[in-house]
């Protein structure tokens, strides 16, 4: 994300949820980034203004995901705000996200990423 204006923020939330919202009924690997637009009603000028792929906007919304997560290990952990299992219940939106064997790399790759500081 390159702006930070409201705006901007905006978009990068339509842009998001048009991902989210086509992962309900079609896998990642087959989602292009006219397709994302089309859904969000924006050029694709506009997405490359935010996004540089497609990988970029899971990454993203992945971030948002797991960031709700003090500790991806479970509720029993203190200072965990919501569990993993918790979170793939509650919100069926995520689901498929979460659950899909072919993000599986990409899934534990933003944790590292978000949670480095502990696992180190």
């Amino acid at each position: 994300m390159r702006k930070r204006d409201r705006r901007s923020m905006h978009t990068v939330g339509v842009i998001k949820d048009a991902l989210i919202e086509r992962m309900q009924t079609r896998a990642y690997s087959d989602l292009s980034v006219a397709e994302l637009c089309r859904a969000a009603q924006i050029s694709r000028g506009t997405f490359y203004l935010h996004f540089q792929n497609i990988a970029e906007v899971l990454d993203s919304v992945l971030d948002d995901i797991l960031g709700e997560l003090n500790n991806p290990y479970g509720a029993a952990e203190k200072g965990c705000r919501l569990p993993l299992c918790r979170l793939i219940r509650e919100h069926g939106a995520y689901r498929r996200i979460l659950t899909d064997d072919a993000l599986t790399a990409q899934i534990v790759d933003r944790l590292i990423a978000l949670h480095e500081a502990e696992f180190l």
